[in-house]
C-alpha cells in the first residue's frame, strides 16, 4: 500500500514537473515574440547592441519583485558580461528618462541597444588607438570558426542553444553591388538545424547555409533590410561572442556614462575600414 501510495506520489510530481516545463517554454517564447516583435531598426551599426540585448534578455531572468532599473544601467551590465556567459538578472521595467516602462517594450530596447552600442563603439575607439590592443583584436579577428562541426559545438553547449557572433564578410545587393561589412546576429539551433536572426530583419528566424572553403566556416543568408525594404544576400567568417568580447575586456572601462559624441557614424566608419585592412591581412597569412 505504501509503495503504491509513494508511486502516485511520484507520478504526480513529475506530471506537475512538466506542466510547469511546458508554461515556462512558453513564457520564454512569449519573451522571445516581445523581444523581436519590439526591437529598434538596425541603423548607425546598432547591430551589436541588437544582438546582446536580445541574448542577454533571453537567456536571463526576470525579477517580478525587482524594482525598475534605470536602462542606461542595466545596458552597462549587459554589456560588461558580453564576454562570458554568465546571465543577468533584471526587472520587469526599466526606467526611462526617468519613467518605468516594460523592459521588453519599444522604448525601452531602443535606449538598451542604443547604450550598448554606444560603450561598444567607446572601446573599440580605446582599442584601436593602442597599438598592442588592436594587435588582439587583429589576432582575434583572424581565427574564425573552421568548422560546421565547430559551430554546432558552440550553440549545442549553450544554454538555450542561442549565440551572439560577429562576423566579417560581403553584402551583395540585388543589383550585383557588393560591399565589404562587418555584423553582429544570433545563431540559433533548433531542431538539428541552424538558423540566423540578422538585426536587418529581426521578426523571425531566417534560413542560412554553411560552407567550409580555405580552413574557414562561411555562414550565408538573404533577408530584407527593414529600413531600405531591400533583400541582400550575406556571407560572412564567424567568430564567438565571448571570443570577440574578450579582446574588448583586456582594454578596461569604467562603465560610467555614454558620451555619443565620442564619434560620429562616419568617423567609426573609417576606422573600421582602416583596422579591417590590418585584419584581412592577417586573415590572408593564416590560410
Amino acid at each position: 500500500m505504501n509503495v503504491r501510495i509513494l508511486c502516485r506520489a511520484l507520478s504526480l510530481a513529475m506530471v506537475a514537473a512538466s506542466v510547469f516545463a511546458d508554461k515556462y517554454r512558453v513564457a520564454d517564447r512569449d519573451l522571445w515574440a516581445d523581444v523581436l516583435a519590439n526591437m529598434p531598426v538596425n541603423a548607425d551599426r546598432r547591430c551589436v547592441g541588437i544582438s546582446l540585448v536580445a541574448e542577454a534578455l533571453f537567456e536571463g531572468t526576470r525579477k517580478l519583485g525587482r524594482p525598475p532599473e534605470a536602462a542606461d544601467t542595466l545596458a552597462s551590465r549587459i554589456y560588461s558580461t558580453a564576454h562570458t556567459d554568465q546571465p543577468i538578472d533584471y526587472p520587469v521595467a526599466t526606467l526611462v528618462n526617468g519613467r518605468p516602462v516594460s523592459t521588453v517594450s519599444t522604448e525601452s530596447l531602443d535606449r538598451l541597444t542604443h547604450h550598448v552600442f554606444c560603450q561598444y563603439r567607446r572601446d573599440y575607439f580605446r582599442m584601436i588607438a593602442d597599438p598592442q590592443a588592436c594587435q588582439t583584436l587583429t589576432t582575434t579577428m583572424a581565427h574564425p570558426i573552421a568548422t560546421r562541426e565547430a559551430l554546432t559545438a558552440v550553440l549545442r553547449a549553450d544554454a538555450d542553444g542561442v549565440e551572439v557572433f560577429c562576423g566579417q564578410g560581403t553584402r551583395t545587393f540585388p543589383d550585383g553591388t557588393r560591399h565589404e561589412t562587418h555584423h553582429a546576429f544570433l545563431l540559433a539551433y533548433i531542431d538539428d538545424d541552424i538558423v540566423v536572426y540578422d538585426p536587418n530583419d529581426f521578426a523571425a528566424p531566417t534560413p542560412c547555409r554553411l560552407a567550409e572553403l580555405h580552413g574557414c566556416l562561411h555562414v550565408s543568408w538573404n533577408c530584407t533590410c527593414r529600413d531600405e525594404q531591400v533583400e541582400t544576400e550575406q556571407t560572412y567568417l564567424v567568430i564567438g561572442k565571448r571570443q570577440y568580447f574578450a579582446a574588448f575586456a583586456k582594454v578596461g572601462s569604467s562603465g560610467a556614462g555614454c558620451d555619443i559624441r565620442i564619434a560620429s557614424s562616419n568617423s567609426f566608419d573609417r576606422a573600421w575600414n582602416s583596422s579591417r585592412m590590418r585584419r584581412n591581412r592577417v586573415l590572408r597569412l593564416s590560410r
